[in-house]
């Protein structure tokens, strides 16, 4: 705790000094505390530092130097200059101000930066569980230490990738005060690659051999040790005793199990659609999916199965972010995935580019952005860029119980008799034979769909008694059955 005090005390007598010799002094000392801090958080695994730190130090301790000695030497050719010009007397005062100043500069940002309030460490899986093997990629663990929002953020990344491939949109949680894990698991298998099998219930069979350790699927091989659910599990029990102080243990009901209301869950490309697999079987407080789901039989023509499929997770929490120039999937085929999992056309696509939050309050974005150094556009949703902070910001910490609410205020439809129990009409000045309608519940799960009769008329008879939503051309009313 008086690390930083004293730190700081340090460079003012470094600064009062006006002594070069004392800052560096100070500087590697700080930096030395910032290693050894930084590998007794990462365990073993923070080893992998060393190097790079050390090299950084290095190069800092040369710049600073040599930009000291630079200064000095302009002093002394300044004093020269001026004796040999005239009589008058050269005062150094304000050359050593402007060593001061720049000295104090250097040593203030490493000081500062060198404990900042977001803290990363890398944890081997074997860490958490000896049965694993060491050479396995190290979970990504990211933390605030001065603001919390009691919130974990549990990300998953895309097919071959390395937890160190997500790190702004992860920092970038932290900074918002989340808890962030980016797990590392077993992601060979892309699941656009099951595009064309016959199988009806593949998606299905990758998703729970992955995700929970079942062994179904012919296309994977995970056991239940290298499930996401259980490295999740040993990973959060393995924080909890490490760091009992940070508070992890909130994340777990018991030896055994996750409190899922308290998990974002999310994802890129495969690892967007594991995070929605996920929160099918559990209440997730919400779900991110980046590039994702890509789930599209084209044998079949149609979503996965397990998309449609009623889930534990209300719709309204569910935020999806595409690429509308996808190369890996198309954005039409991520689209139908939306349409099967209940999500559009509840929620109209926004386009994000040329707008600001909260994007109509939307939960269907899409981008036009150029990958840049993310190569591709199907990895352009989680490229640092300042459109998709702003994009990272809403759907991590937009309201997800007010979505529906605001849609209907925007977008009413006028519905009589209302509450009914066998039929509705929908009233309206336009012609509307043939559009399609949707029934939703009041968490967004799609029910029923149809085409508008000749009469405006919707026959809801087989619906039990409750709250519905119906959405018609772009527009939202609320029905009550009777």
């Amino acid at each position: 705790i008086l690390t930083v005090p004293i730190s700081f005390i340090a460079l003012g007598l470094a600064f009062w000094k006006r002594s070069l010799i004392l800052g560096l002094l100070v500087v590697v000392l700080m930096a030395t505390g910032k290693i050894i801090w930084s590998i007794l958080n990462a365990g073993s695994s923070g080893q992998s530092i060393i190097i790079p730190a050390a090299l950084g130090l290095f190069i800092c301790l040369g710049l600073i130097y040599f930009g000291f000695r630079r200064l000095e030497k302009q002093k002394i050719n300044r004093i020269r200059y001026i004796s040999l010009s005239s009589n008058q007397q050269y005062h150094p005062n304000y050359q050593l101000s402007k060593m001061r100043k720049l000295l104090a500069f250097f040593l203030f940002f490493i000081n500062f930066s060198g404990f900042s309030q977001i803290n990363t460490l890398f944890v081997k899986p074997i860490l958490t569980d000896p049965n694993y093997t060491a050479v396995q990629d190290s979970h990504m663990v990211i933390r605030n230490s001065s603001t919390q929002l009691n919130k974990l953020f549990l990300f998953l990344g895309g097919t071959n990738s390395s937890t160190q491939s997500y790190q702004a949109i992860c920092t970038y949680a932290a900074q918002l005060g989340y808890d962030v894990i980016n797990l590392s698991y077993i992601n060979s298998i892309a699941a656009a690659s099951l595009a064309n099998n016959s199988d009806s219930l593949v998606f299905y069979k990758y998703r729970q051999e992955v995700c929970y350790g079942t062994p179904i699927s012919p296309d994977v091989s995970v056991d239940s040790l290298n499930s996401i659910f259980t490295r999740t599990l040993k990973l959060i029990q393995y924080l909890h005793a490490t760091y009992p102080s940070q508070n992890w243990n909130q994340y777990l009901i018991n030896s055994t199990t996750i409190n899922w209301s308290k998990v974002a869950v999310g994802g890129h490309s495969q690892g967007g659609g594991h995070a929605c697999y996920l929160a099918k079987s559990h209440d997730v407080d919400r779900v991110l999916m980046f590039s994702s789901p890509n789930d599209y039989s084209n044998y079949y023509n149609h979503a996965a199965n397990w998309l449609r499929t009623a889930g534990s997770t209300s719709i309204n929490k569910h935020f999806a972010y595409l690429s509308v120039l996808d190369e890996v999937v198309s954005f039409d085929k991520q689209l139908h995935n939306l349409q099967g999992l209940g999500l559009y056309p509840f929620y109209d696509t926004t386009f994000t580019d040329n707008l600001n939050p909260p994007y109509n309050y939307s939960h269907c974005l899409y981008t036009k952005q150029t990958p840049g150094l993310a190569i591709l556009y199907h990895n352009s949703t989680v490229k640092q860029s300042s459109i998709n902070q702003s994009v990272w910001n809403y759907m991590l910490t937009s309201e997800t119980s007010t979505g529906i609410e605001n849609n209907i205020t925007q977008n009413r439809i006028s519905i009589y008799p209302n509450p009914a129990s066998s039929s509705i009409y929908i009233q309206s000045q336009e012609i509307l034979i043939d559009k399609i309608y949707y029934v939703y519940t009041s968490t967004g799960q799609l029910l029923m769909s149809g085409r508008i009769s000749n009469s405006n008329s919707i026959d809801i008879s087989e619906l039990k008694a409750g709250l519905y939503f119906i959405k018609l051309d772009g527009r939202i009313g609320k029905l009550i059955k009777q």
